[in-house]
């Protein structure tokens, strides 16, 4: 399965590239976890198998928090997906996200199944993973987002 995510990180450009991978590092499906898992007929967690970043129809290219990282003379692949939570659109969404206190959120948590069983409501998941992604995105405001395609 693959999901859009966001990675909200402080605003500062320092060793940037190092601090996405810090904050997806702890959420790896790693062969062991898997292992883990399927011992206890258990699901797996929100997190990755492999990541990368979206294609680029997908880019934020959010022109100033471009321009603030070159004149930090920063440069990287994460940049075109790289932009700070206010200027995202308003109608922005992802199927999870990582706060900076290293949080995962993720729309399954609400009940959201890619495979829906009897019972499951994926339409109500949907609408309560809209709300609480619009009212936690916001509180970060000041931070920056990166979104990146993680695979499952």
């Amino acid at each position: 399965m693959r999901g859009l995510i966001l990675i909200l990180l402080e605003d500062d450009t320092a060793n940037f590239e190092s601090r996405i991978e810090a904050a997806l590092a702890p959420f790896e499906h790693t062969e062991e976890l898997i292992a883990e898992t399927a011992r206890k007929d258990a699901p797996l967690p929100p997190g990755w198998s492999s990541w990368s970043y979206p294609h680029r129809d997908l880019a934020l290219n959010d022109k100033d928090t471009v321009r603030q990282f070159y004149r930090a003379g920063v440069t990287g692949a994460f940049l075109p997906h790289t932009a700070m939570v206010y200027a995202l659109p308003e109608d922005y969404a992802a199927s999870g996200f990582i706060t900076p206190d290293g949080q995962w959120h993720d729309i399954t948590t609400f009940g959201w199944r890619v495979i829906q069983r009897e019972g499951d409501d994926n339409a109500a998941a949907l609408e309560a993973w809209k709300k609480h992604f619009q009212d936690t995105i916001w509180d970060y405001s000041g931070c920056l987002a990166v979104q990146v395609s993680v695979y499952t």
